[in-house]
């Protein structure tokens, strides 16, 4: 990887995830200002935990690490083209197809929100009463 691609992909990372980050921390701040600290933690948890996870899963595919973190981090803030192959000029038919149903689930997740999706996907929220 060239300077010019480091400082690319720096700025890339900067952006996507670092908008969703402030944004985390601002709805996080306003859950402690009422005293919702086990609310707080588990926003940070599952905000931290899906992107990792989605990450690992598309890594299965053995494509370049860029490549591979741009496109969970696209798909999940639904910002557009990543870098690598899912670049402005690449597309996602380099993946297998758990990585596009896990791609697509972070479409969903980054779309929805990520509480919204949980409790839709939720047993006890298909429960009868």
């Amino acid at each position: 990887m060239t300077a010019k691609e480091k400082q690319g992909f720096g700025l890339y990372f900067l952006l996507a995830f670092g908008m969703a980050w402030l944004l985390q921390v601002y709805a996080s701040l306003l859950l402690l200002r009422d005293g919702n600290a086990a609310a707080y933690q588990l926003l940070l948890a599952v905000s931290m935990f899906c992107p990792l996870v989605s990450v690992l899963l598309v890594a299965l595919d053995n494509l370049d690490f860029v490549t591979t973190f741009t496109a969970v981090l696209a798909t999940l803030n639904n910002i557009g083209p990543g870098l690598g192959l899912v670049g402005p000029t690449g597309c996602f038919a380099a993946f297998s197809p758990l990585a596009k149903i896990v791609l697509t689930a972070d479409m969903l997740f980054g779309r929805l929100e990520l509480f919204p999706m949980l409790i839709l996907l939720m047993p006890s929220t298909w429960r009868k009463y």
